[in-house]
């Protein structure tokens, strides 16, 4: 068993029931999931990826594709009150007030959706409180008002007090006519508990066993008498028999009796069999007092080629994500579960998934069929014996030469046939880190499970502490406490399959600079500081595949040789299989101790191997051994000759599918290949019929060594289209020489030059996108999102974005109305609209305005106007001219050396002048 959730036993009846269906009736009756992973099941809601959930939004290099959808799932509102039934059993309704458990009376709790407030691991922020009224009949939100006041209910009858005790000894009393009687003694029932006080008027007091070859069955209890300082006497079990009888160990419980209050409820203690029921209750109303959808999606394929080895792994069932909608979301994103991936074989980077905050019972991720018994412990135990990959020469070659590119800080390599030194230090200051199991001063160095799998072609990374052993150590000591280093828990990371990726890969941590978080990722290529934010530290080297294999191999920390001494973290075979693990103390793998060794007596945990005296014992066990597969041998079906000719006719049978399956493969190849047309058919194919109004369709398809016509009133075209020219050697040496061009035709030319390059690329059209290289046309309408250069249409206008504050904003706008505006970013302003410039400095600057109606500069109260048009009263326009406020005469003289003259006008020329 892998992992499953806390909750109350409830009795389940299989008849003829596969595993399957036996799993999923389990997750159906406690409201939750399973799954299988390797050979382990796990029953329990699925979930992958929820600290580090998959970021996805529709747009642009963001993930998904239009047409995300919202469906409601089914039409039952979410509750806001929870009506709660509990269990009837050892309820005394005449001092219990009720027939039923009840919950506890007008009490709180926390739940954050996996631990409640009294649990360790519980997360205040992210939780929801929970309240029971003043009868302990319902549930509501504590944190929030009735809205709706939906009502919804709950049937938790399972849920009763009682006391499991342990039979700590059994006594054999005889009975008549030679049955045998046995009273079973629980030493350890508190002295508050006494069962004789305990009886229920009307009911009978029975021991029903909880565990062993009784379970379920049960009995009438005896006398029950408790004195102190001795074992308590329980009551009698049933008659008889050397199975079916009580044995010490073996669990039980009674029925029919009044249990003390601390059973009960206690809430003080917050425990009792109400309490039990208060949290199941808030379990199952926390899943459903939300607004129950899913909904669909599709990844945008050229984000998936671009991000899949970050992405691919947590496109699983179970995975979270962390949807970023205007639509369907708020603006920090809806966290929400992938419940379902359909993977289209030819094409794998692109998912179609859907994502709901519905549990979805019966989620299986492994084979079940193929699950063998009693393996779970033995291959596990495999696995981490052989953790580190076989790794050959060529995986090594190959990791100096990644690391020759990953490093700058290091001069090239050497390749010399000896080398004669008093040191060696193999290691680079960045990758002086570690991983440990706390952060605490008990610390320890753990070597995380690294791990390639061959067969299924996935990495796996598992989440671990990460401690820099340099960063942020800035004064020297002896003794450095563990809070002086700086730490980060990197998230686990799974890969995507990598079976058709045939590159070597750097496994990094990814961690933030000005946090304590990081992950786990693949990189093709290695930056340490990218300058992003980020760290990337670097971990190990992930071989290329090589004969179906990959290798991967550890690069932090590091190795010191010395004269007579060596500091290494591991030292492993090249096969993987041995290992000296110096970090943690372990030793793995197939380890042979010669002859001649010294210290097995020193040994505590050494094997008995006193009974095997001889090398010939050791013979007669191995005999008998022999004889035991030979005896089975016979009883299977018996001898030699037997078997060889079963083991004929078998492969005679796999033969005969072999020879059956090339044949009918044989038969499919000849009908896909077979002509139904002659050449002269297919060169022009004609369709007409006759729809039921009366009305002729018709479609016709002609083709010639130049060209394919498709005549019909509708084409339509479903997949991805591409077009490609079938002039590829458009400007060849013969058209240069031919075509020379002159200094009256280089416009032209360099316009047909960029025609044949657009003519030598390609056009794609897949669904709503097309991309291309060039288009020639005399109307384009566009609506919306467009994009020419820096500008975008927006709004109707053709707009390059507006930055900074507005008074220093820039940008240029152009508007079908007919108004363009320009800022400079530099408080300069110009404003075109019809027949009227307007261009003013916003920051304390003037204003100069001019159009059909006059000219105009103003600054603050001053200004100067230039107008033409009648007095009031005429009809002949005249010259206005505005000028003020002017300074007075006397100002003027102030500043000295001032000539002053007479302005006059000469009538007939419309001249100014001064005298």
């Amino acid at each position: 068993m892998g992992g499953c959730i806390e909750a109350t036993e409830k009795t389940l009846s299989y008849s003829h029931t596969s595993c399957a269906d036996a799993l999923q009736m389990l997750a159906d009756e406690f409201k939750t999931e399973w799954e299988i992973r390797g050979k382990a099941i796990y029953l329990r809601r699925v979930e992958y990826n929820k600290a580090n959930p998959l970021r996805l939004r529709y747009g642009r290099d963001c993930g998904l594709k239009p047409g995300v959808s919202r469906d409601n799932f089914g039409s039952k509102k979410p509750c806001e009150i929870l009506l709660v039934q509990g269990g009837r059993k050892n309820i005394d309704a005449s001092t219990y007030g009720s027939v039923e458990l009840l919950l506890p009376k007008s009490q709180t709790i926390a739940f954050d959706g996996t631990k409640f407030a009294d649990e360790a691991g519980f997360n205040a922020a992210t939780a929801r409180s929970y309240k029971t009224d003043a009868t302990g009949t319902e549930i509501t939100r504590a944190d929030r008002p009735l809205l709706t006041f939906v009502e919804d209910s709950i049937d938790l009858s399972q849920i009763y007090p009682k006391r499991v005790g342990t039979v700590s000894s059994v006594e054999m009393i005889a009975g008549k006519d030679g049955h045998v009687n046995y009273d079973i003694i629980d030493s350890s029932i508190p002295e508050a508990l006494d069962y004789n006080k305990a009886l229920i008027k009307g009911q009978t007091m029975k021991v029903i066993f909880q565990s062993g070859n009784l379970t379920g069955a049960g009995a009438p209890a005896g006398e029950y008498g408790r004195v102190p300082g001795q074992t308590s006497q329980g009551p009698a079990g049933p008659p008889g028999g050397t199975v079916y009888i009580p044995k010490v160990g073996d669990t039980y419980a009674v029925f029919g009796c009044s249990l003390p209050d601390a059973y009960v409820c206690d809430n003080t203690t917050r425990t009792g069999a109400s309490w039990e029921m208060f949290r199941e209750a808030v379990r199952v109303k926390y899943e459903n007092e939300v607004e129950r959808y899913t909904f669909s999606a599709e990844l945008d394929e050229l984000y998936a080629d671009r991000h899949w080895i970050e992405i691919g792994s947590r496109i699983v069932k179970g995975g979270f994500v962390l949807l970023e909608s205007d639509k369907y979301a708020p603006t920090d994103g809806l966290l929400i579960r992938i419940t379902g991936v359909r993977t289209p074989v030819n094409t794998p980077r692109r998912p179609q998934f859907e994502l709901s905050n519905v549990a979805s019972p019966g989620s299986v991720s492994g084979q079940l069929g193929k699950i063998d018994r009693n393996e779970v412990t033995t291959e596990e135990g495999f696995r981490q014996l052989r953790h580190e990959t076989a790794r050959t020469y060529e995986h090594a070659k190959e990791a100096q030469d990644m690391l020759e590119k990953a490093l700058d800080n290091f001069s090239a390599g050497v390749n010399p046939i000896w080398v004669r030194t008093m040191s060696v230090l193999v290691g680079n200051e960045y990758q002086q880190f570690m991983f440990v199991d706390n952060r605490t001063e008990t610390q320890r160095e753990i070597i995380p499970l690294f791990e390639m799998n061959n067969e299924t072609k996935v990495f796996t990374a598992p989440a671990a502490i990460l401690k820099h052993m340099t960063m942020g150590i800035n004064k020297t000591s002896s003794a450095h406490k563990a809070t002086d280093y700086k730490y980060w828990d990197v998230a686990g990371y799974t890969s995507p399959f990598l079976g058709g990726e045939k590159s070597a890969f750097y496994l990094v941590a990814k961690c933030a600079k000005g946090g304590t978080s990081g992950e786990f990722l693949l990189q093709e290529v290695y930056k340490y500081d990218p300058g992003d934010g980020f760290y990337y530290f670097l971990v190990g080297l992930l071989s290329s595949e090589s004969g179906g294999e990959r290798s991967f191999a550890t690069a932090y920390g590091y190795t010191e040789i010395l004269p007579g001494q060596m500091r290494i973290r591991n030292i492993i075979s090249p096969d993987g299989r041995t290992y000296f693990n110096v970090a943690e103390g372990v030793i793995g793998g197939n380890i042979r101790i010669e002859s001649g060794s010294v210290g097995y007596s020193n040994l505590t945990d050494k094997p008995d191997l006193s009974i095997y005296e001889t090398r010939s014992e050791f013979k007669v066990f191995a005999d008998q051994i022999r004889g035991e597969v030979g005896r089975i041998n016979v009883t299977a079906g018996g001898t030699k000759d037997q078997l060889a000719a079963l083991q004929t006719w078998s492969q005679n049978q796999v033969n005969s599918l072999l020879n059956r399956q090339a044949t009918s493969e044989d038969k499919i190849y000849r009908l896909q290949t077979a002509g139904f047309i002659t050449t002269a058919q297919g060169n022009a194919l004609y369709a007409s019929a006759q729809l039921a109004n009366g009305d002729t369709i018709a479609s016709y398809i002609t083709q010639s060594p130049t060209a394919i016509n498709l005549i019909s009133q509708n084409i339509s075209l479903t997949g991805r289209a591409e077009f490609k020219s079938l002039q590829s050697q458009l400007n060849t040496q013969r058209e240069k020489i031919d075509n020379k061009p002159d200094s009256s035709s280089l416009g032209s030319l360099a316009w047909r030059n960029k025609i044949g390059k657009a003519m030598m690329d390609e056009t794609i059209i897949d669904g709503g996108y097309i991309k291309t290289s060039l288009i020639d046309t005399n109307n384009l309408i566009v609506k919306k999102a467009a994009q020419i250069g820096d500008f975008i249409v927006r709004g109707g206008s053709l707009t390059v974005e507006h930055y900074g504050d507005y008074e220093r904003s820039k940008g240029v706008s152009i508007s079908p109305n007919g108004g363009v505006d320009v800022r400079d970013g530099n408080y300069g302003y110009t404003r075109i609209r019809g027949g009227e410039i307007s261009v003013k400095r916003t920051n304390g600057g003037g204003t100069v305005s001019m159009g059909g109606d006059g000219f105009s500069y103003e600054k603050g109260d001053a200004g100067f106007y230039v107008k033409i048009s009648p007095f009031l009263g005429e009809w002949q326009p005249r010259l206005r001219l505005n000028m003020g406020p002017l300074p007075h005469v006397n100002t003027v003289k102030k500043e000295g050396g001032n000539t002053f003259r007479q302005l006059m006008i000469e009538e007939n020329k419309w001249i100014v002048c001064w005298e």
